[in-house]
């Protein structure tokens, strides 16, 4: 099952990636069941108890971070990487409800502007960036807020 470790999502997310490969009907299923969950998350269907991540994902020697929501921050690290030129690493990972989980991308987002390179992608330079890296080990649900507030109070 996956965890809040990294390195614990990553040998899941390994693991199950291998076994759905193998069989044509579970890869299907599970491309369902997922288009089902994002999408009852884009409409604010989702249960309560689901939990999405705003991740901080690190494209090593470019100085940039791409500032993401995921359901699994390990897995989508996986689908980044499969397209990448260079190694990317999940630096932080913070979990939040599902009702929240959109307004806090775009809000971060926002924050982050002056500091865009393209799409999701922002320069490493941010302060605000860099307060997420250092205390992206705490991953209390709805951490993310906190910052928002910082920002709003300045």
């Amino acid at each position: 099952m996956a965890t809040n470790n990294p390195e614990d999502n990553k040998a899941y997310c390994k693991a199950y990636y291998q076994r759905i490969k193998q069989d044509p009907a579970k890869r299907k299923a599970f491309l369902e069941k997922r288009a089902q969950r994002q999408q009852a998350a884009r409409t604010g269907q989702a249960p309560e108890s689901m939990q999405l991540h705003i991740y901080l994902i690190e494209a090593e020697g470019l100085g940039h971070i791409k500032v993401g929501l995921a359901e699994n921050p390990s897995f989508r690290l996986k689908q980044l990487q499969t397209g990448s030129p260079v190694k990317l690493h999940l630096r932080a990972s913070y979990p939040c409800s599902v009702r929240d989980a959109h307004d806090y991308e775009r809000a971060l987002h926002k924050q982050l502007k002056e500091y865009r390179v393209l799409g999701e992608w922002f320069r490493a330079d941010s302060p605000m960036l860099q307060v997420m890296l250092k205390d992206g080990a705490k991953r209390e649900p709805d951490a993310v807020s906190e910052f928002l507030d910082m920002l709003d109070s300045m």
